[in-house]
């Protein structure tokens, strides 16, 4: 049973690459620009050349994140998801939760609540989505759906998508996963937040003391 619990975070983990690989990024709708495809870590790593901001769309030179800055978090990311799938080897693969019939099949609910919470977050961040970090020129703050109490609910669910893996897997490997995901994205937060101050000034200082980060009551 455990084995195919395995498989089938596996195909979890490639469905939401293939969501997220296939969501375009619309252009604000002052360009007239084509929606275009950001690919996924799995899919390509490659240090784009910085492209100038495109006018009406970005807001000024420092509202993108760059290119070196992305390919960390990318390449923390691939490193986090290889260690959560693939087999691990002395001493990664001991066992940091014991061994009992409930835990992986509760860490597969958890993937699949936590993918479902990804969705609803990217549906109402709608076309001011992007994977690197950016504003647009008419940028607007959202605080409906998830959040109206989280800042990052798209990091808190793949985050929460490695605590599920970990759990299914149960061994060191995955654990270490999880840790590297939580590095990356609150090296990301870290980045984000003074850029989003930047853009929404004290909208957004608001937003900061009437909102978590990542976990309700915690983070």
């Amino acid at each position: 049973m455990h084995f195919w619990l395995l498989w089938a975070t596996a195909g979890i983990w490639i469905a939401f690459v293939v969501y997220w690989s296939s969501s375009p990024v619309k252009a604000a709708p002052s360009t007239g620009a084509k929606p275009a495809r950001q690919p996924w870590i799995s899919v390509r790593i490659k240090r784009a050349a910085p492209q100038p901001p495109t006018p009406g769309n970005v807001e000024s030179s420092g509202s993108r994140e760059s290119a070196r800055s992305r390919s960390v978090h990318q390449t923390l990311l691939l490193a986090a998801l290889l260690l959560g799938l693939l087999p691990g080897f002395w001493p990664l693969n001991h066992r940091w939760l014991p061994d009992s019939p409930w835990i992986a099949p509760a860490g597969l609910g958890a993937q699949i609540a936590f993918a479902l919470l990804y969705i609803w977050s990217r549906r109402h961040l709608g076309r001011y989505w992007s994977g690197a970090i950016m504003t647009t020129s008419d940028h607007q703050l959202v605080r409906s759906g998830p959040y109206r109490i989280l800042r990052h609910p798209m990091y808190t669910a793949i985050l929460g998508m490695l605590l599920g893996t970990a759990m299914v897997s149960g061994e060191l490997h995955a654990l270490l996963a999880l840790v590297i995901g939580v590095a990356a994205y609150w090296r990301k937060i870290r980045l984000e937040e003074p850029h989003l101050r930047q853009h929404f000034g004290e909208a957004y200082e608001s937003y900061q003391r009437n909102s978590w980060a990542l976990i309700p009551g915690l983070l």
